[in-house]
């Protein structure tokens, strides 16, 4: 049976609402994924710096982030605001081999489809009595947006992502001796995605799927000096899982499309109720800190993530089952992920203390399953800055970070989820996707640290 007879037998069982399953295969293509290959784990400046090496052990308002029983380091009550600019390169060349296209394969290359990102963060420690001290965090740990040329090779795989998730953080620090503290708290995560794929029916229909979500999860940490000159922090972050009801629309400019499903020309039917599933999931992260000499410090992380936790996105949209055979699904198969990073801070006058790191962060994405909407491979982090005591009470930290990626090949088919459980093509036309992608980063922080 070829497309058109196909989409002809759709609509006459059920007009309107062929399209918005098809596009599911697409959207689920992205998901909560594109995410991982954007996780941000340099919230603040000093992290740039370092290439996040030590930062369950460092002395600043962003430890109610990365170890809340590290806020028993903070004197006084403090305040720190940063900004991250996340400037992103990033260039495909590869084919299309689509069998109900001609010609069958095609050629193309996209460049900056990886878009610059603004990354804000927010961090206050209030002291209270007996040393115990109270935190309140406010970040962006996953974000940004991916989208491809209209004319990308790779269309019918997916053509947008936007992610945008904000995490507030709440935190208290207890003493338990001179030397051990912990700290727990609770964090509040909402989250966004927009995504959204070409179909193929002889000529490319878009959909798009627009999904939010809450999510609660848990921040939990210990702090060991063992002596002034040596720490050490660990910190543990909880699975958030997170539901996302959405809607699913389509457009076209084609007028077979429009008076197939349509009320009229531009008419298409409404957006109809979406859903698809997300987690965050679980961190370790443990932190070394020591004094060398009296001006130079060094330290160290490492950051253990249990990215096995989402094998896949599934998509359901319950008006168009009947249709689909089930829900649509993207198989993840992410593995667990260390990132390791090494970093020194140097004390060249009372006022002016220069930092540096370099750290290497694994990938959860293995090759089998790469995705367009998720390009992302193991990264390389190469951070400098420098921070300057302006007042007694005002500090102000400047960083810069080069992230390498390394080159990474692509060879995708969308697949929707049978209602057996088994996995098939999506056969209308997605076709497969190979190429080879090149990305690297370069990251631009300042933070303004208060004491109050």
């Amino acid at each position: 049976m070829g497309v058109r007879d196909q989409i002809v037998k759709f609509a006459c069982a059920r007009p309107g609402r062929v399209m918005a399953v098809s596009l599911l295969a697409g959207t689920a293509v992205a998901g909560g994924a594109y995410a991982s290959g954007l996780g941000l784990v340099n919230q603040n400046s000093d992290a740039v710096a370092h290439a996040y090496a030590g930062v369950t052990v460092e002395n600043d308002p962003a430890i109610s982030y990365y170890n809340p029983a590290g806020m028993v380091l903070i004197d006084g009550n403090q305040l720190e605001e940063s900004f991250n600019i996340y400037s992103i390169h990033s260039s495909f060349s590869g084919s299309d081999n689509n069998p109900l296209l001609l010609p069958a394969v095609t050629t193309g290359s996209a460049r900056g489809y990886l878009e610059s990102t603004l990354v804000p963060g927010t961090f206050s420690v209030i002291s209270l009595p007996h040393g115990i001290k109270a935190g309140l965090s406010v970040t962006v740990p996953i974000g940004g947006r991916i989208k491809y040329p209209d004319n990308f090779v790779g269309q019918f795989q997916g053509t947008e992502a936007l992610v945008t998730t904000i995490q507030v953080g709440l935190a208290i620090a207890i003493p338990i001796t001179s030397q051990l503290s912990i700290g727990f708290g609770p964090e509040i995560n909402w989250f966004q995605n927009i995504l959204s794929t070409n179909e193929n029916l002889g000529f490319p229909v878009a959909g798009t799927f627009t999904g939010k979500g809450y999510g609660i999860g848990f921040n939990a940490g210990l702090l060991y000096q063992l002596s002034p000159e040596t720490r050490f922090g660990l910190d543990y972050r909880s699975k958030i899982d997170q539901k996302f009801k959405g809607t699913e629309s389509i457009s076209s400019s084609n007028p077979i499309i429009e008076s197939i499903f349509g009320d009229g020309p531009g008419q298409f039917p409404p957006a109809s109720p979406a859903f698809d599933k997300w987690a965050f999931p679980q961190q370790i992260s443990l932190g070394i800190w020591q004094q060398v000499t009296p001006r130079l410090s060094v330290m160290f992380s490492a950051l253990w993530t249990n990215w096995a936790q989402e094998t896949g996105l599934t998509i359901t949209d319950p008006s168009t089952t009947i249709l689909t055979d089930g829900a649509v699904y993207t198989p993840f198969k992410y593995r667990n992920t260390w990132t390791l990073a090494a970093g020194a801070s140097y004390e060249l006058t009372p006022a002016l203390t220069l930092m540096g790191g370099a750290g290497y962060d694994e990938s959860p994405v293995k090759t089998i399953y790469r995705q367009d909407l998720v390009p992302d491979a193991d990264r390389t982090m190469l951070g400098c800055g420098a921070s300057l005591q302006l007042t007694p009470a005002v500090k102000a930290v400047l960083a810069y970070q080069h992230i390498i990626v390394a080159n990474n090949s692509i060879s995708q088919t969308r697949l929707q989820l049978g209602t057996d459980g088994s996995l098939n093509p999506a056969g209308i036309g997605s076709g497969n996707l190979t190429g080879e992608y090149k990305t690297s980063a370069d990251v631009f922080s300042a933070s303004i640290i208060g004491k109050f």
